[in-house]
């Protein structure tokens, strides 16, 4: 299913693990699909209304999210066709809405593929369903202001702020939201978190993080009804107003299928950029920092500094995850943030249009490079218990988002099984598993019971809490860590100082991992990777190489020095004092980028608007 010739944008969409194929098709096929959404007289008329270089990718992912469930079946109806055949069932398609932006997907999809075919009835469920979930919302926004006792007037409004959302938490021992903040020179009274749902906690917010940031009196926020135990109505939002008269205009101007689905968005739109534009005027908000990714509105959070004008601020956030596995095409839209802290430079490309739209890459480090060289006393107790019972080789294993109808969840279930079963034959493996999202495992029984199995001999243990651990504290007693596909975890595990390798059973040839060691990081060989890994166990000079990546970790992460917060805590004090000398948003980025620059290196900075 290849959409492109250009390997170095999209992968070999027929032989990448099946989650890049599905995000770099729908990626692809979203750029695809918004460029000619961009010629509508509706898009042209918001894009002008809004002024936002960011109104492209906002439509770019919410197209990105309504396609991408049909583009999983397709891959399982080819993933099915390549293992069958059609001779059970015939030439199967898939069913996909007639209205919105559906017709541009079929009207672009290649021949000789999966077909589509558009269904009413899809066409009828699918607007059933919006029409009552924007009449649920708005009726439950009218009860909720009718209730709201908002008594945030405590919180100054003189001083600049940056708002931080709350995300990860705040707990400097793990992934935290204010990682940045000791030792940045910044006063607390400039900051301000704010609470809604996206956070890793719930609602509502735990009291103790309440009292927490009372104690180092940091002011906060919730935006959403319930977040706050005991105070459910206390809330803050906006001031009612109606909608602009350039968007009330568009209504008699969309006729067509595609200008009504623009003119849903663009009213989808407005209200979120209304929201953030008064909560940034409000709180007296600059620097909006975020943890998050790929959401629409994180990209509506920064056309509302855009529509401020040099009123505005910057949004800001952090790489995450471990970019080099992925095809271009697949990150589309989802960095958009104005100012990025990234691992190391060579993630540059993909933040450039037309994937991204951002202003400046702040080589940074490994934001949680604080907490990986503090041992962790519980995983020590498990490493000393593990020697006990006679180990004397503990494997760190890491999965990976999976789909449960495709082939890589097989691919996860060999992983587990695989080591598992080794280490119920030898009685000297340890191992220490890290899932990723713990729930998924309860989508592999027979792993399951592997697990039950290797734990009932007290050298296996499963790190259920997965907020409690980050993959460095599992690789802290680990001789070798392990992860499925190209595993952010094993990058972490490695810059923590361990031995590391990536397992993808179908492994993009493109990628530069596979160049720097075929064999030695990665494998697309099970039984070959488990027969190397014994050979290293058990004569660990016959195979140096083996998850060895002292060669390469200056260009995983130049500084591995535990101070990567401290430079984004330099880098935002400095965009802080732009703003409150009164420079305009240009100037402020220039004097943040030549501070960093003079301290951290100039190729530690790239400026990216010489690219725009």
């Amino acid at each position: 299913m290849k959409l492109n010739s250009d390997i170095e944008a999209v992968g070999d969409i027929n032989n990448d693990p099946i989650l890049l194929s599905v995000g770099a098709v729908t990626g692809e096929v979203s750029l695809r699909i918004t460029k000619k959404v961009q010629c509508h007289p509706i898009y042209k008329q918001v894009a002008a209304s809004l002024d936002s270089d960011k109104v492209f990718f906002y439509f770019q992912r919410s197209i990105a999210g309504e396609i991408k469930p049909y583009i999983e079946q397709m891959f399982v109806l080819s993933r099915y066709y390549k293992t069958y055949g059609d001779k059970k069932f015939g030439k199967m398609g898939v069913r996909i809405p007639s209205f919105g932006i559906f017709s541009l997907l079929k009207e672009i999809w290649p021949e000789g593929e999966i077909p589509l075919y558009q269904s009413l009835r899809v066409e009828l469920m699918n607007r059933r369903y919006r029409s009552m979930r924007s009449m649920g919302k708005r009726l439950l926004v009218r009860w909720n202001r009718f209730w709201n006792s908002y008594s945030f007037e405590n919180i100054s409004k003189k001083d600049m702020k940056i708002a931080v959302h709350f995300a990860e938490g705040i707990d400097l021992k793990k992934k935290s939201d204010i990682v940045w903040l000791p030792n940045s020179g910044i006063d607390y009274k400039h900051i301000l978190v704010y609470f809604d749902q996206r956070n890793v906690l719930g609602k509502p917010i735990p009291d103790y993080v309440i009292k927490e940031l009372d104690g180092m009196g940091i002011q906060w926020v919730a935006i959403e009804k319930g977040m706050i135990r005991g105070r459910e109505y206390d809330y803050w939002e906006p001031p009612r107003t109606p909608a602009p008269k350039w968007l009330r205009a568009l209504k008699a101007r969309a006729s067509d299928p595609v200008g009504k689905w623009i003119l849903w968005y663009a009213r989808k739109l407005q209200r979120e950029v209304y929201f953030w534009k008064s909560f940034y005027q409000t709180f007296n908000v600059k620097i909006l920092f975020l943890p998050n990714e790929e959401n629409p509105e994180i990209i509506a959070q920064g056309i509302a500094f855009d529509i401020m004008g040099e009123e505005g601020g910057f949004v800001i956030g952090k790489q995450r995850s471990d970019v080099t596995r992925d095809p271009l095409s697949m990150l589309a839209g989802v960095h958009t943030k104005d100012i990025i802290f990234t691992w190391n430079c060579g993630a540059a490309k993909y933040f450039k249009r037309e994937y991204n739209h951002t202003q400046a890459q702040v080589v940074t480090g490994h934001p949680n490079d604080l907490n990986f060289f503090n041992p962790n006393e519980y995983l020590e107790s498990v490493r000393k218990q593990f020697f006990e019972r006679g180990v004397k080789f503990i494997i760190a294993l890491f999965d990976n988002v999976f789909f449960p109808k495709l082939r890589d969840s097989y691919d996860v279930e060999s992983f587990y099984g695989g080591f598992l079963n080794w280490a119920l034959e030898d009685n000297t493996i340890g191992i220490v598993i890290k899932p990723k999202k713990l729930w998924m495992l309860d989508l592999l029984p027979k792993i399951l019971t592997l697990i039950d199995r290797a734990k009932a001999t007290g050298r296996c243990i499963l790190l259920d809490n997965e907020i409690g651990f980050l993959p460095a504290d599992a690789a802290k007693i680990a001789d070798m860590a392990v992860g499925t596909k190209i595993s952010s975890a094993v990058t972490e595990a490695v810059l923590a100082g361990c031995r590391g390798i990536h397992y993808s059973e179908s492994l993009p040839r493109w990628n530069e991992y596979y160049k720097w060691g075929y064999e030695k990081l990665v494998f697309d060989d099970l039984d070959r990777m488990i027969d190397a890994m014994k050979r290293y166990k058990e004569d660990p000079a016959s195979y140096q190489d083996l998850g060895n990546w002292t060669p390469y970790l200056s260009l995983l992460d130049p500084f591995r020095d535990g101070k990567a917060g401290e430079r984004m805590g330099h880098y935002l004090h400095q965009c802080l004092v732009g703003f409150e000398q009164g420079l305009c948003r240009d100037d402020v980025l220039t004097c943040a980028n030549n501070s960093y620059a003079e301290r951290w290196g100039k190729d530690k900075v790239v400026d990216m608007r010489k690219y725009y």
